[in-house]
This record gives C-alpha cells, sequence and structure tokens, in this order.
C-alpha cells in the first residue's frame, strides 16, 4: 500500500486533520485511542479543551508538538513560551517519574512526525 495513503488515513483516524476540533478531551481520547498510543504525553489545553499535546526533546532542547487543529499565532507562541521556561529553568520535562530522553524518544519523532 503507498505510504502516503497510509499516513493520511492515520492522521485522519487519529484526528491530526482537525476533525476532531470543538471535541471534548474525553471525546478525542474516546474516537482516537490517543489515550493508548501516547498516554504519557503531556497535554495543550485551550479554555478546558484537549487541543494538542508535546514532549520535551532534551537532544534538541525543544518541544516536539501536535495540534489536533489549526496552528495559529496564540498557540504557536504559548508552546514557545513553555519551551523557553523548560529550557532555561528546568532543563527537562518528564510526564512521570520513571519517563526519561531516551523513554520519550518514540513519542517526540511521533510527534514531529504527525
Amino acid at each position: 500500500m503507498d505510504e502516503a495513503r497510509v499516513r493520511a488515513w492515520w492522521s485522519h483516524r487519529q484526528g491530526l486533520d482537525g476533525s476532531l476540533m470543538g471535541n471534548t478531551a474525553a471525546e478525542i481520547l474516546e474516537k482516537t485511542g490517543w489515550s493508548r498510543s501516547v498516554g504519557p504525553s503531556h497535554g495543550i489545553f485551550d479554555r478546558g479543551r484537549l487541543v494538542g499535546l508535546w514532549e520535551f526533546d532534551v537532544a534538541q532542547e525543544s518541544i516536539a508538538w501536535m495540534s489536533f487543529g489549526s496552528k495559529d499565532k496564540a498557540l504557536k507562541e504559548a508552546v514557545s513560551r513553555t519551551e523557553a521556561y523548560i529550557r532555561s529553568d528546568l532543563g527537562d520535562a518528564r510526564s512521570f517519574s520513571l519517563d526519561s530522553p531516551k523513554s520519550r524518544t518514540p513519542r517526540v519523532e511521533a510527534l514531529r512526525k504527525a
């Protein structure tokens, strides 16, 4: 099967094409299975709604992230501010106590491809 078709189907299935915009976090997680595939990732919330996911990439000192809808200016600025804070004040942002840069590599790569 054509890789581009598989990626397009997967993007739609996971809601990465914006088709789930306006749904509640519970609805998005139920419809997409994100809770099973990237459960430990950090959520991006806007007015109480889950609008994306992120992970901190220690090697690149940057946030790998994706949005369920459009990446508008305000969202990009919020991610940039969070990234600067983590880089300058924290050095890393773990999802749970045993999380490590190595263990989150697959999640970072998945988010960069999304």
